[in-house]
């Protein structure tokens, strides 16, 4: 499997020409229910995942983690489906403005934040349609972030990548051979020398691929890369230069 995060829709023509052996997926068309688990990947631990995702992306206090888990499992248990992000951003309302209940300020501030993101993702988020992510794991495929945010974009990555491991390690796809390929192009966009919080969650799930057939390869045009990167890569590769001689300096130290 190769999967590519084409932030800028570089890869859109290469996805045409070879359509039979590469599937592009545009964000409106990439209909996901991010508080679904792929399949294989108990219901509480993705929603235990997703709820500090969410809290770390929202650089909300812990407290808003553990009412995002409380709510996710409580909606679970009353649907025949797993709920959906526009079904917490309702139960936050009921939460704050109904029930007047002792969460009142941190549900405000959560369905705020929640909100906006569906504002900017919509279905890709929030679909009761799940994506197939055992089909997905064999395919060769992409899917376009342009147009988000950096912010937003770093965790559509983290939420899919996610996916992605959590799939093989629960299916206990254990492997010491390289079974599937993320691409990530302009890879100091995301992962920036003064990295937050909210990326070194995501250095984490990269740092566990390995032992589940998951290779990353990075693409960046500068040196303003977190040293993780650097530190978790086994094969670098300089092409053309990157035209300050400290760089050199850098990459030859990294």
């Amino acid at each position: 499997m190769i999967c590519v995060f084409d932030r800028k829709q570089d890869y859109f023509d290469l996805a045409v020409r070879y359509k039979s052996l590469f599937l592009y997926f545009l964000l409106k068309d990439f209909e996901d229910n991010w508080c679904s688990p792929p399949k294989g990947v108990l219901t509480q631990l993705w929603i235990n995942l997703l709820a500090e995702i969410l809290a770390t992306h929202f650089e909300l206090r812990i407290a808003a983690q553990i009412l995002l888990v409380d709510l996710l499992t409580q909606l679970h248990s009353e649907m025949d489906s797993f709920p959906t992000l526009h079904d917490v951003s309702k139960r936050l309302y009921k939460i704050a403005y109904i029930e007047k209940s002792f969460n009142k300020e941190m549900a405000i501030r959560l369905k705020f934040r929640i909100d906006g993101l569906l504002t900017v993702l919509g279905s890709a988020t929030s679909s009761k349609r799940q994506v197939s992510w055992q089909k997905l794991i064999d395919a060769n495929w992409a899917i376009s972030l342009a147009g988000l945010s950096s912010s937003v974009q770093s965790l559509c990555v983290t939420i899919y990548f996610a996916k992605i491991l959590l799939y093989r390690i629960c299916n206990n796809l254990r492997t010491t051979k390289l079974e599937s390929f993320i691409v990530l192009d302009e890879a100091s966009q995301l992962f920036p020398k003064t990295s937050s919080k909210k990326i070194s969650l995501l250095l984490d799930y990269f740092q566990q691929a390995r032992a589940f057939g998951i290779g990353v390869i990075f693409g960046s045009q500068t040196m303003n890369l977190a040293p993780e990167i650097f530190g978790n890569t086994a094969t670098k590769i300089l092409v053309g230069g990157f035209g300050h001689g400290s760089d050199y300096e850098e990459f030859g130290s990294a």
